[in-house]
């Protein structure tokens, strides 16, 4: 099993931060909810810090179901660094506010359920790290509890729960093609002499999870409506934290988990990339609100990314017999 607690110190650091933050504003007045903040902001901090002794690290824990890896270690460093950020644009602006303390708790939970994500090296684990890093979105979206913040909230929640189903749905399809197993290392095995067809469906259901969470064609619905009903800091947040996390994610599920001679992910990918960054960059030119210009923006931003992950999952899936085949590691 490599069972290593400590192995995942940054996550429950974010973990315990966020309910200690919850805590900590429940028994302050609204006056003094800046010392939740302070106690998120040091949950980032020392998350921070504690993924720095992991740096070059390549191994997985929990029977393969987590991976520690630089692609993992830079979710680790970036994404609470971004969370950071997040809370310092929050800061003026929800100051003295009843609900400021759930701003916080929702930053730290959305926070922790992306770095979850990029580390998930299970199919299981994938799909519980997608709704913990959904759900915070939705209360984010809607925290201002206005009219446009609802509409924002709801948008977000039905096409998270859609989105999700695909998820769900595909990853159950692969687990039954690769024999049972759902980490990445059998699954690989496991897929490489199943049907080509099935497999193709399979990852597609994945896939629409994942397209969702970072904002890409067909997914993107989202995006503009809810950056634009969304309060600044939250979409912000909305913006930047979910989408390295599913970046990496697919990164990973793609250059480890299936196989590009039994589907050819990286032409589906590429395609993907091809239409999402056009798309944003045409969309963006009959917006009005500064808001939908800068998350169409966002969206043409996701296809250059996705266009690397193609290349560099291609690449790693080359190189899949060259990494290590030991128990604990790759």
């Amino acid at each position: 099993m490599n069972e290593r607690p400590l192995a995942l110190l940054p996550e429950l650091l974010l973990l315990v931060g966020a309910v200690t933050t919850l805590l900590t504003g429940a028994f302050r007045p609204r006056g003094r909810q800046w010392v939740a903040r302070l106690v998120a902001v040091g949950a980032l901090l020392v998350a921070v810090l504690a993924a720095l002794p992991a740096v070059g690290e390549r191994s997985t824990v929990y029977a393969h179901s987590y991976a520690l890896d630089p692609a993992t270690t830079a979710a680790r460093l970036l994404i609470p660094l971004a969370g950071l950020l997040v809370v310092g644009i929050a800061a003026g602006r929800v100051a003295g506010n009843r609900r400021e303390t759930e701003f916080y708790v929702l930053t730290l939970l959305a926070v922790l359920g992306a770095v979850l994500l990029a580390g998930a090296s299970d199919l299981l684990l994938l799909a519980v790290s997608y709704l913990l890093s959904s759900v915070p979105l939705t209360g984010l979206a809607g925290w201002g509890r206005d009219r446009r913040g609802a509409e924002a909230a709801l948008k977000v929640y039905l096409m998270s729960a859609l989105a999700g189903v695909g998820l769900l749905a595909g990853a159950a399809l692969l687990t039954a093609l690769g024999g049972g197993a759902s980490d990445y290392d059998r699954l690989a095995a496991g897929l490489a002499g199943a049907p080509s067809a099935a497999v193709a469906v399979g990852v597609v259901g994945v896939l629409a999870g994942l397209l969702f969470k970072i904002g890409a064609v067909p997914g993107h619905f989202w995006v503009p409506d809810a950056v634009q009903g969304a309060s600044i800091p939250a979409g912000a947040l909305l913006t930047t934290v979910p989408k390295l996390g599913g970046l990496l994610a697919a990164y990973r599920l793609f250059a480890v988990a299936v196989p590009a001679d039994v589907v050819d992910w990286p032409l589906l990918v590429a395609v993907l990339a091809a239409v999402t960054m056009t798309l944003g960059n045409f969309a963006a030119f009959g917006q009005a609100d500064p808001r939908r210009l800068l998350a169409y923006s966002t969206v043409a931003q996701v296809g250059y990314l996705l266009m690397a992950v193609a290349v560099a999952a291609a690449r790693s899936a080359r190189c899949r017999p060259c990494w290590s085949t030991s128990p604990g590691t790759r």
